[in-house]
């Protein structure tokens, strides 16, 4: 399945076998080396107020309406993840980063991304510049992601005809 990042923000985490809501999807932790979707920050619902922890991509069993888990104790403390430490250290974020191509042209910034639920893999950026939307990028054309900015190659003359369509709808499961 392809999932939008934005259509999965909120979506509840649930153990496979109830329906109590464990937390909520809230958003995606991109490693910029490799576009490989490590995990996703959520919250989980306290008496006040909601806690920031991580939930690791390995760990989800399905992906549907619901994210499915083994058991809630998959659920983590962000700060006990050493790799998400060095990805946050490098900051070479993914979403939200300046978007330009190898001659330098400036394409937007990355406002919402989308990847596969099997292997979680990003496969398209899409980026914003002011108000509107621009032409996807496909990951396979990032050439390197900076702390300054996502850098592409440069754009051939005609679109190709699998570029999702803007704005996503959420897919149903």
């Amino acid at each position: 399945m392809h999932v939008r990042a934005s259509a999965c923000r909120a979506l509840p985490v649930c153990e496979l076998d109830g329906n109590e809501r464990l937390a909520f999807l809230d958003s995606a932790v991109i490693n910029p080396d490799n576009g490989h979707v490590e995990g996703f920050v959520v919250r989980v619902p306290d008496f006040l107020r909601a806690q920031r922890q991580f939930l690791s991509s390995n760990d989800i069993a399905h992906w549907g309406l619901v994210v499915r888990i083994r058991h809630r104790d998959l659920i983590g403390p962000l700060d006990e993840r050493l790799r998400l430490q060095e990805i946050a250290k490098s900051g070479r974020a993914v979403l939200g980063q300046s978007i330009v191509t190898e001659s330098g042209r400036r394409l937007g910034r990355c406002r919402d991304l989308q990847f596969e639920t099997h292997f979680f893999q990003l496969e398209w950026l899409f980026p914003r510049l002011f108000l509107r939307w621009g032409i996807p990028v496909a990951a396979r054309d990032i050439v390197e992601v900076r702390a300054d900015a996502i850098v592409v190659k440069d754009r051939p003359a005609v679109v190709p005809a699998e570029v999702p369509a803007i704005p996503a709808v959420p897919a149903a499961a």
